[in-house]
């Protein structure tokens, strides 16, 4: 009996692994975790509320995959020690915008939790960095912290469609730290992609094409990190302008990321292409 039972609900399991695979190859995520968790921490109603007013990308995913970006949020949010330096208080929003950006940027990977970096800390405006001896509103450190301006990380959250986002451009330097350094955090979907955008950014004539459309920010062909962190801007940020202007490189952040943010957001892009 105990065996019968043992078997019963082994097969529950791979069906339901099963479900969950093949059931998810048309949203948004595509790469299946075997390790997701069958009971999925949620986020309370206020909770809700706030992320529904700052986050386009988490208004418009289907109920279904809100359960699993809700659940990678608080993991995220439980992991990391938040600091707010001056008299600027720790309030929910602060966690919950940062745990977006986060969550956004990894939500195709395997690894979202970002361990290499412990501290999240804010400042109320733009902040003198010991680290890079400049005024900044945003710092990716890899001794272990990501430095924002609140002021700036709340502005960019609200202008969701002008191509800027401080919370992408930090996560995306500290994905690409993560990945690249010695201390072993790296996503190894991830890794094998990373091949393709050096190919891409080393590549003259590409480069030059992206300049081209003025599509991007000067600041993006300072260095590949760079680079990199301000494509994921444009990629989540307008996602139909990228695809148009540069389908190439849109693709290669499809394939980076795993995931595809036309697929979510078109109603909304639609509806200001009619406005």
């Amino acid at each position: 009996m105990p065996f019968l039972i043992f078997i019963v609900v082994f097969a529950l399991i791979i069906g339901l692994r099963l479900w969950m695979y093949f059931g998810y190859q048309n949203d948004l995520t595509i790469h299946f975790n075997p390790h997701t968790k069958l009971f999925k921490n949620r986020l309370s109603l206020d909770q809700v509320n706030i992320l529904t007013r700052y986050s386009r990308y988490y208004r418009h995913l289907p109920e279904r995959l809100k359960a699993y970006y809700e659940d990678r949020m608080l993991s995220f949010i439980g992991d990391k020690e938040f600091i707010t330096k001056g008299d600027l208080a720790l309030t929910e929003d602060k966690q919950l915008l940062v745990a977006d950006s986060a969550v956004k940027l990894t939500f195709g990977l395997r690894m979202y939790r970002f361990e290499q970096f412990e501290k999240i800390i804010f400042f109320k405006g733009e902040f003198y960095s010991d680290f890079s001896h400049s005024l900044n509103k945003g710092e990716t450190n890899p001794a272990g912290a990501i430095v924002f301006s609140w002021k700036d990380l709340e502005e960019s959250d609200l202008k969701e469609a002008d191509g800027i986002n401080l919370g992408l451009h930090e996560f995306a330097h500290a994905l690409m730290v993560q990945n690249l350094g010695p201390q072993g955090y790296d996503d190894e979907y991830f890794l094998d992609k990373i091949v393709g955008f050096e190919d891409f950014y080393n590549n003259y004539e590409m480069l030059a094409d992206v300049r081209e459309h003025h599509l991007f920010r000067e600041y993006a062909f300072k260095n590949k990190m760079e680079f990199f962190a301000i494509c994921c801007e444009q990629f989540f940020e307008v996602p139909d302008k990228m695809k148009a202007g540069l389908p190439r490189l849109y693709e290669l952040l499809c394939s980076m990321l795993n995931q595809d943010p036309l697929t979510i957001l078109s109603p909304e892009i639609g509806n200001r292409r009619t406005e």
